[in-house]
């Protein structure tokens, strides 16, 4: 498992390599400039950054190189970058008065729409309704008033309704379930709810188990493999259900003092996330997670400065400097990316957003040949074995048996495929074979990538006097040499 962190050190920003199965990790540090604040996937493959010193939004593309793009608005104090349902990126800019929501596309073009006077941006997520929503306040006379707002990416026009006005809105991400959910801070201050708002405006409260600890909910949710909602509480992460039970995990770190601050989700399909105070980086291992609150919590040592935010990278980081091509993964790898500000605390709302996944496949194959008592002839026998992470679709198996005769050797072929095989599945094909036979050699591949093309082969050569078969290096012309590889 690989991972990498993205620290921001005055006006230069480090990519740091992270190396090992389990923490531990050694690392690596690549270097460009900019300094980022918030981070998020683009549509087009990169990394778009919001580098809010230079009131500019970057774009990191995978051959290393780095451009950015002014925003219009001076000191806008942009944050939250997020990719949008339409294939653009947007983000809230703080800076002016009123608020604006900004889209900024695959080409650098930023646009600005500001919201109605005396109206506050918070969190930025996008909706299963082609929208993107977020939070925002209105100052009045009894206190702020928390409302729930959405841009239509299609004309650019903005809608919100109120909130309850028991508290505040600290968090939000879009459900499975096509609603918005959101962290709820009582006015009490040591109250907690989750918000389930439908988005017609219908808002149904969940409540949190009770602590009397002050700033125990994080900013950042997050929306889980599993269908659920994950987010930080106090010393343990939280996940709620569709239907709104939740369930604390404990973080193994002891801290009163200690705030997780960004979540993702890793390439390994499991729930990653920083602990601001302790400096580390922990995974939850989401097979592991029960309704009574056990799962397995692994934490690296302290890595050093402020983790903040965290999410998977689709590619890997190469050597001189540069991040890799996609086929640079090992199917186990998970590729995080961690902002650190030593001089800036975190904002006060950040989202996280799940990127997309690539999902592979660690497929094998292996020969062996057997004969049973009394029989005229052999069986051979393909095994094919899928190690995961993921299901691998389409998987094809060919098989070459070579017979000696006075020719040369004459190859037979035989073929044979798997809609899926799960992951650690293993299927056998049988073969009839015969005692002239003397190589034989075994392909397999699917649509689902897989980078560890070394097991994809097997060539193996019939034992003298037995039926064992033996690993052998047959120099044989390729007849699929292209398909050797997983994608």
């Amino acid at each position: 498992m690989k991972w990498i962190s993205l620290i921001a050190l005055g006006t230069l920003s480090v990519l740091t390599l992270y190396g090992g199965s389990t923490p531990p990790f050694t690392t690596t540090p690549l270097t460009f400039a900019g300094v980022p604040n918030s981070v998020t996937l683009g549509s087009d493959g990169n990394i778009w950054l919001i580098d809010r010193s230079a009131n500019k939004v970057g774009k990191l593309t995978a051959e290393g190189a780095y451009t950015t793009f002014s925003i219009p608005t001076a000191n806008a104090i942009a944050s939250g970058i997020t990719l949008g349902p339409d294939g653009n990126a947007w983000f809230a800019e703080f800076g002016p008065s009123p608020n604006k929501i900004a889209r900024v596309t695959p080409d650098g073009v930023i646009t600005e729409f500001a919201l109605p006077a005396g109206k506050s941006l918070g969190g930025v997520t996008a909706g299963a309704d082609e929208n993107v929503w977020f939070t925002e306040s209105r100052s009045t006379s009894n206190g702020p008033v928390y409302l729930l707002g959405h841009i239509s990416t299609a004309d650019g026009s903005l809608s919100d309704f109120a909130l309850p006005t028991t508290g505040r809105a600290q968090g939000l991400v879009s459900g499975v379930d096509g609603n918005l959910w959101i962290g709820w801070v009582e006015f009490s201050g040591t109250k907690y709810d989750v918000l389930r708002v439908t988005p017609a405006g219908t808002v149904t409260s969940f409540a949190l188990p009770a602590t009397s600890a002050l700033n125990a909910l994080g900013a950042t949710m997050l929306l889980g493999p599993d269908g659920n909602v994950w987010f930080t509480y106090q010393n343990n992460l939280a996940r709620v259900t569709p239907a709104g039970v939740a369930t604390l995990y404990a973080i193994p770190t002891a801290n009163a003092n200690m705030l997780p601050a960004g979540l993702t989700i890793g390439q390994d399909l499991n729930i990653w996330f920083t602990e601001f105070s302790s400096g580390k980086v922990g995974q939850l291992v989401l097979d592991t997670a029960t309704d009574s609150g056990q799962a397995t919590i692994n934490e690296s040592d302290s890595l050093g400065g402020l983790p903040q935010t965290i999410f998977p990278l689709p590619f890997a980081p190469r050597a001189a400097g540069k991040i890799g091509e996609l086929g640079d993964l090992n199917c186990n790898d998970v590729f995080l990316i961690e902002i650190q500000e030593s001089s800036e605390k975190p904002p006060m709302l950040k989202v996280a957003k799940k990127p997309p996944v690539i999902q592979c496949a660690d497929i094998s194959v292996h020969l062996t040949r057997a004969k049973a008592a009394g029989a005229n002839n052999a069986v051979l026998t393909a095994t094919v074995t899928n190690d995961g992470p993921n299901p691998a679709q389409n998987v094809q198996l060919k098989v070459w048996i070579f017979f000696s005769d006075a020719g040369g050797l004459t190859p037979v072929t035989r073929d044979h495929s798997w809609p899926t095989l799960t992951k650690g599945q293993v299927v056998a094909y049988d073969m009839q074979s015969v005692d002239t036979d003397q190589i034989f050699d075994a392909v397999v591949r699917s649509d689902t990538l897989d980078p560890n093309a070394a097991n994809n082969r097997h060539r193996a050569k019939r034992k003298t006097g037995s039926e064992r078969l033996t690993t052998v290096d047959v120099k044989l012309e390729d007849p699929i040499a292209a398909n050797t590889r997983g994608r």
